[in-house]
Protein backbone atom coordinates (compact mmCIF):
# COMPACT_ATOMS: atom_id res chain seq x y z
CA UNK A 1 0.00 0.00 0.00
CA UNK A 2 2.84 2.32 1.16
CA UNK A 3 4.20 1.33 -2.40
CA UNK A 4 1.25 2.28 -4.68
CA UNK A 5 1.16 5.75 -2.85
CA UNK A 6 4.34 6.73 -3.23
CA UNK A 7 4.08 5.44 -7.39
CA UNK A 8 0.79 8.03 -7.16
CA UNK A 9 2.57 10.41 -5.67
CA UNK A 10 5.50 10.09 -8.03
CA UNK A 11 3.16 10.00 -11.08
CA UNK A 12 1.47 12.86 -10.28
CA UNK A 13 4.65 14.84 -9.47
CA UNK A 14 6.09 13.58 -12.72
CA UNK A 15 2.70 14.96 -14.59
CA UNK A 16 2.97 18.39 -12.69
CA UNK A 17 6.23 18.98 -13.62
CA UNK A 18 5.23 17.63 -17.73
CA UNK A 19 2.71 20.46 -17.48
CA UNK A 20 5.16 23.48 -15.93
CA UNK A 21 7.43 22.03 -18.51
CA UNK A 22 4.93 22.80 -21.54
CA UNK A 23 3.43 25.87 -19.74
CA UNK A 24 6.97 27.50 -19.81
CA UNK A 25 7.73 26.33 -23.12
CA UNK A 26 4.58 28.13 -24.50
CA UNK A 27 5.58 31.62 -22.67
CA UNK A 28 8.88 31.36 -24.36
CA UNK A 29 7.55 30.16 -27.49
CA UNK A 30 4.75 33.44 -27.17
CA UNK A 31 7.38 35.68 -26.16
CA UNK A 32 9.18 35.23 -28.81
CA UNK A 33 6.58 35.23 -31.63
CA UNK A 34 6.22 39.02 -30.21
CA UNK A 35 8.97 39.88 -30.21
CA UNK A 36 9.89 39.04 -33.65
CA UNK A 37 6.25 41.04 -34.67
CA UNK A 38 7.48 43.83 -32.73
CA UNK A 39 10.36 44.47 -34.56
CA UNK A 40 8.36 43.87 -38.05
CA UNK A 41 6.07 46.60 -36.80
CA UNK A 42 8.92 49.20 -36.49
CA UNK A 43 10.09 47.89 -39.84
CA UNK A 44 7.18 48.94 -40.84
CA UNK A 45 6.84 52.04 -39.46
CA UNK A 46 9.95 53.44 -40.49
CA UNK A 47 9.18 52.04 -44.25
CA UNK A 48 6.33 54.17 -44.29
CA UNK A 49 7.73 57.23 -42.89
CA UNK A 50 10.64 56.78 -45.52
CA UNK A 51 7.60 56.06 -48.54
CA UNK A 52 5.96 59.51 -46.90
CA UNK A 53 8.93 61.38 -47.16
CA UNK A 54 9.71 59.91 -50.61
CA UNK A 55 6.34 60.96 -52.16
CA UNK A 56 6.44 64.00 -50.57
CA UNK A 57 9.77 64.76 -53.14
CA UNK A 58 8.12 63.52 -55.87
CA UNK A 59 4.99 66.21 -55.15
CA UNK A 60 7.02 68.66 -54.97
CA UNK A 61 8.90 67.77 -57.93
CA UNK A 62 6.25 67.57 -60.45
CA UNK A 63 4.36 70.78 -58.71
CA UNK A 64 7.77 72.48 -59.58
CA UNK A 65 7.67 71.31 -63.20
CA UNK A 66 4.77 72.68 -65.12
CA UNK A 67 5.96 71.35 -68.39
CA UNK A 68 4.65 67.86 -69.41
CA UNK A 69 7.27 66.15 -69.94
CA UNK A 70 9.09 62.80 -69.41
CA UNK A 71 10.43 63.06 -65.98
CA UNK A 72 7.42 64.53 -64.70
CA UNK A 73 5.62 61.78 -65.98
CA UNK A 74 8.14 59.04 -64.80
CA UNK A 75 8.09 61.37 -61.36
CA UNK A 76 4.14 60.77 -61.09
CA UNK A 77 4.71 57.09 -61.74
CA UNK A 78 6.98 56.59 -59.27
CA UNK A 79 4.91 58.44 -57.18
CA UNK A 80 2.24 56.12 -57.31
CA UNK A 81 4.43 53.09 -56.93
CA UNK A 82 5.72 54.87 -53.77
CA UNK A 83 1.99 55.15 -52.98
CA UNK A 84 1.11 51.51 -52.96
CA UNK A 85 4.14 50.64 -51.07
CA UNK A 86 3.34 52.89 -48.32
CA UNK A 87 -0.61 51.38 -48.16
CA UNK A 88 1.21 48.03 -47.95
CA UNK A 89 3.38 49.21 -45.05
CA UNK A 90 0.30 50.52 -43.53
CA UNK A 91 -1.72 47.57 -44.28
CA UNK A 92 1.14 45.51 -42.46
CA UNK A 93 1.11 47.77 -39.16
CA UNK A 94 -2.82 47.72 -38.96
CA UNK A 95 -3.05 44.07 -39.34
CA UNK A 96 -0.13 43.36 -36.94
CA UNK A 97 -1.32 45.53 -34.07
CA UNK A 98 -4.81 43.75 -34.41
CA UNK A 99 -3.16 40.50 -33.51
CA UNK A 100 -4.74 39.72 -30.05
CA UNK A 101 -2.89 36.51 -28.15
CA UNK A 102 -5.74 36.27 -25.74
CA UNK A 103 -8.08 34.72 -28.69
CA UNK A 104 -6.73 31.30 -29.11
CA UNK A 105 -3.88 29.91 -30.97
CA UNK A 106 -6.27 29.26 -34.58
CA UNK A 107 -6.94 32.70 -34.23
CA UNK A 108 -3.73 34.13 -33.91
CA UNK A 109 -2.42 31.77 -37.04
CA UNK A 110 -4.90 32.81 -39.25
CA UNK A 111 -3.97 36.23 -38.47
CA UNK A 112 -0.26 35.71 -39.22
CA UNK A 113 -1.74 33.88 -42.73
CA UNK A 114 -3.69 37.02 -43.55
CA UNK A 115 -0.43 39.39 -42.57
CA UNK A 116 1.74 36.49 -44.94
CA UNK A 117 -0.38 36.93 -47.98
CA UNK A 118 -0.66 41.00 -47.36
CA UNK A 119 2.82 41.03 -47.72
CA UNK A 120 3.13 38.60 -50.44
CA UNK A 121 0.28 40.63 -52.45
CA UNK A 122 2.39 43.88 -52.02
CA UNK A 123 5.64 42.40 -52.67
CA UNK A 124 3.91 41.05 -56.43
CA UNK A 125 2.83 44.80 -57.04
CA UNK A 126 5.75 46.11 -56.28
CA UNK A 127 7.24 43.75 -58.72
CA UNK A 128 5.31 44.78 -61.34
CA UNK A 129 7.16 47.90 -61.37
CA UNK A 130 10.39 46.48 -62.64
CA UNK A 131 9.37 46.42 -66.54
CA UNK A 132 8.67 50.42 -66.35
CA UNK A 133 12.48 51.15 -64.68
CA UNK A 134 12.96 53.97 -67.96
CA UNK A 135 10.44 56.31 -64.75
CA UNK A 136 13.68 55.98 -62.41
CA UNK A 137 16.12 56.47 -65.50
CA UNK A 138 14.29 59.58 -66.33
CA UNK A 139 13.45 61.12 -63.22
CA UNK A 140 16.83 60.28 -61.63
CA UNK A 141 18.93 61.44 -64.59
CA UNK A 142 16.93 64.84 -64.43
CA UNK A 143 17.11 65.13 -60.26
CA UNK A 144 20.75 64.70 -60.40
CA UNK A 145 21.71 67.03 -63.49
CA UNK A 146 18.68 69.12 -63.92
CA UNK A 147 18.88 68.25 -67.51
CA UNK A 148 16.18 66.40 -69.04
CA UNK A 149 18.01 64.04 -71.45
CA UNK A 150 14.48 62.20 -73.16
CA UNK A 151 14.04 64.66 -76.35
CA UNK A 152 17.79 64.26 -76.36
CA UNK A 153 17.49 60.12 -76.69
CA UNK A 154 17.72 58.30 -80.33
CA UNK A 155 14.49 56.60 -80.99
CA UNK A 156 16.69 53.78 -81.69
CA UNK A 157 18.21 53.38 -78.02
CA UNK A 158 14.17 54.19 -76.91
CA UNK A 159 13.01 51.55 -78.85
CA UNK A 160 15.26 48.80 -77.91
CA UNK A 161 14.52 49.55 -74.41
CA UNK A 162 10.75 49.36 -74.59
CA UNK A 163 11.25 45.82 -76.47
CA UNK A 164 13.08 45.08 -73.12
CA UNK A 165 10.91 46.47 -70.68
CA UNK A 166 8.42 43.86 -72.91
CA UNK A 167 10.63 41.19 -71.95
CA UNK A 168 10.71 42.31 -68.71
CA UNK A 169 7.07 42.27 -68.33
CA UNK A 170 6.97 39.00 -69.64
CA UNK A 171 9.38 37.93 -67.10
CA UNK A 172 7.98 39.52 -64.12
CA UNK A 173 4.28 38.11 -65.17
CA UNK A 174 5.63 34.93 -64.86
CA UNK A 175 7.28 35.20 -61.83
CA UNK A 176 4.49 36.59 -59.90
CA UNK A 177 2.31 33.65 -61.00
CA UNK A 178 4.62 31.39 -59.56
CA UNK A 179 4.94 32.98 -56.13
CA UNK A 180 2.58 31.02 -54.04
CA UNK A 181 2.81 29.64 -50.77
CA UNK A 182 1.69 26.49 -52.44
CA UNK A 183 5.17 26.35 -54.55
CA UNK A 184 7.15 26.77 -51.57
CA UNK A 185 8.97 23.55 -52.66
CA UNK A 186 10.67 25.48 -55.17
CA UNK A 187 14.15 26.98 -53.91
CA UNK A 188 13.40 29.87 -56.06
CA UNK A 189 10.24 31.13 -54.70
CA UNK A 190 10.98 29.60 -51.18
CA UNK A 191 13.50 32.46 -51.36
CA UNK A 192 11.58 35.11 -52.77
CA UNK A 193 8.52 33.98 -50.71
CA UNK A 194 10.66 34.58 -47.31
CA UNK A 195 11.97 37.59 -48.66
CA UNK A 196 9.10 39.46 -49.06
CA UNK A 197 7.11 37.97 -46.04
CA UNK A 198 9.77 38.99 -43.64
CA UNK A 199 12.08 36.36 -41.38
CA UNK A 200 10.53 37.85 -38.25
CA UNK A 201 7.01 36.60 -39.36
CA UNK A 202 7.82 33.67 -40.71
CA UNK A 203 9.33 32.78 -37.79
CA UNK A 204 6.43 33.99 -35.25
CA UNK A 205 3.76 31.35 -37.70
CA UNK A 206 6.14 28.74 -37.22
CA UNK A 207 6.58 29.21 -33.21
CA UNK A 208 2.93 29.62 -33.51
CA UNK A 209 2.56 26.19 -35.34
CA UNK A 210 4.86 25.04 -32.26
CA UNK A 211 2.74 26.22 -29.55
CA UNK A 212 -0.23 24.34 -31.33
CA UNK A 213 1.28 21.48 -31.08
CA UNK A 214 2.14 21.30 -27.29
CA UNK A 215 -1.01 22.09 -27.22
CA UNK A 216 -2.26 19.09 -28.44
CA UNK A 217 0.27 16.42 -26.96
Amino acid sequence: MELDNIQSVWQQYNQEIQVNVKLNAEAALKQKVQDGLKKVLAYRIIEGAIFIVIISGLVDSIKAEPAFTAPIVSAGLLCTFAIIGLIGSIGQVVMISKLDYSRGITRVQKQLENIKAHALGVFKLILCTIPFWMAYFFFGFKLITGFDIFPEVNSTWLMSNLIFSGVLMVAVAYVVSQLSFKNMHKKWVNKLVTHAVGREVAEAASFIEEIDNFKRD
